[in-house]
This record gives structure tokens, sequence and C-alpha cells, in this order.
């Protein structure tokens, strides 16, 4: 939840907003977007590991390649590393 503290804050304080959430339920758009910020968090939290050394570093690389997959949107030819 810190990403999205910190994207919030940012947008926060540079703007003028009004909050109404009556009975308030996601359409498909806001859907996408809390997918795409869960993905963007799980990225976040992966490349902020400082215990990795090079080889787990690659390993990692892979991890966020694998968030893009469960997403349904793989990196196609270019993540065949092997």
């Amino acid at each position: 939840m810190e990403l999205y503290r910190d994207m919030l804050c940012k947008i926060l304080e540079s703007e003028e907003f009004e909050i109404l959430l009556p009975k308030w339920k996601m359409n498909v758009e806001e859907m996408l977007e809390m997918k795409c910020y869960q993905a963007l968090n799980e990225i976040k939290r992966i490349l902020e590991d400082e215990s990795l050394d090079d080889s787990d570093c690659f390993k990692s690389i892979e991890e966020i390649i694998s968030v893009f997959e469960r997403l349904g949107s793989g990196i196609n030819e270019r993540h065949d590393f092997g």
C-alpha cells in the first residue's frame, strides 16, 4: 500500500478533487487500473530487494516478466534467454 499512498499523495498535493462514493462499484477501466497498480507494486517490491546479487537480479527480472505473464501480457520471444 506504500506505493498507492505515495502516488495518491502526489496527485492530491497538486489537484482539486471531490470524493463521491455512493455505493461505489468499479467499472472495467477501474478494475484494469487496479490490476496495473497491483502489478506495479509487485514489480517495485522485486526491484527494491537490496539483498540480491547479480544472479538473483536476473531471477528478479524473470519474476517481473512472470508478473506480466500472469496479467496475460507476455514478453513474447524476447523473454527466451536460455
